[in-house]
């Protein structure tokens, strides 16, 4: 199996503890990292852009 490659983000530090509150009052939402979520954030934005 191929090994994955990950890379770093740099997000502002608000941001990113907005992110995590949201991650901790709604877990319905399935997300447990922040990685987790802006995968997914990012994921959403490209299918809007360039799907539609």
């Amino acid at each position: 199996m191929p090994r994955k490659e990950f890379t770093w983000l740099s997000l502002n530090k608000d941001l990113m503890d907005i992110i995590e509150q949201f991650i901790k009052d709604y877990p319905e939402f399935g997300y447990r990292t922040l990685g987790q979520f802006t995968e997914d954030a990012v994921r959403r934005r490209a299918d809007e852009k360039f799907l539609n």
